[in-house]
């Protein structure tokens, strides 16, 4: 459709590419997918007799690079033929509109039929393996609760959900990916380098404690207007940093003293 590189960028991406492109990345869910498939990933791998923890990792890690490299590269073929649209195209409010302006460019009403089956069979399995993982999870932790029950929850609350359309749901979801996505990073973070302070939960909690204040006002921010132009969420926002600074010397202050008083005692 024409060359990527005589495309005009839009403005978030020619002031800030890299910090844009990686907030735009929480919309793919990768990272709180990967924290909810964990489970039925290891769990696979246990099914074919790897029992040692060692053995359950490196078979992650094959697994993980292979399909890294697979996404990798059809992303990078995405951005590729998103660009080469907006020689034929203006830009669409969401992707969906842009894969199907692509397809249908290219193949016509075959291609919007091919598009919509391979979508469907492509996130059909996302959706199985996010829902069974949901279900697991919390039937695990709330065993009076069959896990019938939650997977049948989740279906039917996913369904009515998506019938709100993407773009929608981009505006309403993005101030809860804004929240979740630092404490996904900073547990996924904790999780990798964990032998180095033998997987001590203080370390784990204190680096969701810091992180949660943060991620709280940045979801605020990022929130639909009806929500980030209120009065609260404006004074929130103004007063948020103001207020984690003041929290944070007062923890240094109280380490600080406490440390000094087993000095003395000693």
């Amino acid at each position: 459709m024409g060359a990527t590189s005589s495309t005009q960028a839009s403005a978030d991406y020619l002031a800030a590419p890299l910090t844009n492109g990686f907030l735009q990345g929480y919309n793919n869910l990768d990272a709180l997918a990967a924290l909810a498939f964990g489970i039925t990933v290891v769990t696979a791998i246990k099914g074919f007799k790897v029992k040692e923890g060692k053995e359950t990792s490196l078979a992650l890690a094959k697994t993980g690079a292979i399909g890294f490299a697979g996404i990798a590269i059809i992303y990078l073929i995405l951005v590729a033929l998103g660009a080469g649209s907006l020689h034929y195209f203006k830009l669409s409010e969401n992707g969906g509109i842009a894969f199907a302006q692509i397809a249908h460019h290219y193949l016509g009403t075959f291609g919007e039929a091919l598009l919509a089956t391979l979508a469907t069979i492509t996130y059909m399995s996302t959706a199985i393996g996010l829902v069974v993982a949901f279900a697991q999870d919390f039937h695990k932790r709330f065993p009076k609760i069959s896990y019938r029950t939650f997977l049948t929850f989740n279906c039917l609350f996913s369904f009515a959900i998506a019938n709100f359309g993407l773009t929608t749901i981009i505006a309403w979801s993005t101030p809860v990916l804004m929240f979740l996505y630092p404490l996904s990073i900073a547990l996924i973070f904790c999780g990798l380098i964990s032998k180095f302070f033998n997987n001590d939960p203080a370390v784990y909690k204190f680096a969701v404690y810091f992180t949660i204040i943060p991620a709280l006002f940045d979801g605020l921010n990022a929130a639909p207007s009806i929500i980030s132009n209120t009065a609260f969420a404006k004074a929130a926002l103004t007063f948020g940093i103001a207020g984690y600074l003041l929290g944070l010397g007062i923890h240094l202050y109280k380490s600080k003293a406490s440390s000094q008083a087993v000095e003395l005692a000693d």
